[in-house]
């Protein structure tokens, strides 16, 4: 999920945030948002975006319903700083330490990519209270919010003037997710290419842990007006169960499909497979 930071309940993503030097920060943040999206494909989990564009408006209540509804295991809003300082910052709601293991993770990352910090801080009623790490925390989602850099300081801009850099920022922030749900990658495509006329192009769409959770986003994406079904897994450790919508002999239909998915705010990949 990315947004600007906002301690209103109901701050519109219209508002670009801060910027300076040419740097609009809902830009920013919905780039560092695809690339780590895109980091996280491999792993065995499926990333949801609150928008994929840089237009359009989005309360935070709504965030949250659609959180609860597609049974989130985490939320990290993405955003950028300014008023004066240098460095990262990330908040988590008081005294949830799911998310403030998650905060602590995203900082090691990022100072893994040469950022320096300035803490790990509590947000709070008192002080720091953020939509978007307070509203999911009470619904037992844990939630962290991420400001990466100023974008009024110098050297601060050196990290997100270009698209290799926020490739950076938003991979730190996959790695910290993978290493605190403990993702594993998803299974290799089969060594041999099979023949055009025995492949499936299935699309996957989800992966719980929960078969429940599983059910429950079948309903959701049957509301969506899109066939799915689930699928149990026991090859790994533990079972899973993967969500699809589909499977075509074409692969041109399946990227088709996949693409009205996406534009629906499914998210979800395209594999292949035996008939």
């Amino acid at each position: 999920s990315n947004s600007s930071a906002a301690s209103d309940v109901y701050k519109r993503q219209s508002d670009g945030g801060a910027s300076y030097g040419g740097l609009v920060e809902k830009t920013l943040n919905l780039k560092a948002a695809k690339f780590c999206r895109d980091y996280l494909k491999k792993y065995d989990c499926t990333v949801f975006l609150s928008r994929e564009s840089d237009t359009g408006d989005l309360l935070i209540s709504q965030r949250i319903a659609d959180l609860k509804e597609k049974k989130a295991d985490v939320v990290i809003t993405i955003a950028h700083n300014a008023g004066g300082g240098q460095g990262c910052e990330i908040f988590y709601w008081k005294d949830n330490t799911a998310s403030k293991r998650l905060a602590v993770l995203i900082e090691e990352k990022f100072k893994e990519i040469g950022q320096i910090s300035r803490g790990v801080k509590v947000s709070s009623e008192a002080a720091y209270n953020f939509g978007m790490v307070r509203e999911p925390s009470k619904e037992g989602i844990p939630a962290v919010l991420s400001e990466f850099a100023f974008l009024d300081n110098a050297q601060d801009r050196l990290l997100v003037d270009s698209d290799e850099d926020l490739k950076k920022e938003g991979e730190a922030i996959g790695k910290a997710v993978k290493e605190y749900l403990n993702l594993k990658e998803t299974a290799p495509e089969p060594e041999k290419p099979l023949p055009d006329n025995d492949i499936l192009y299935r699309i996957q769409i989800g992966a719980f842990k929960l078969k429940s959770n599983a059910e429950s986003y079948v309903e959701y994406v049957k509301r969506r007006g899109f066939d799915a079904f689930y699928k149990e897994d026991s090859s790994g450790d533990g079972t899973i169960y993967r969500v699809q919508a589909g499977a075509f002999t074409n692969k041109n239909y399946a990227q088709e499909h996949l693409k009205a998915l996406r534009e629906a705010g499914i998210e979800g990949f395209i594999y292949e497979s035996a008939q």
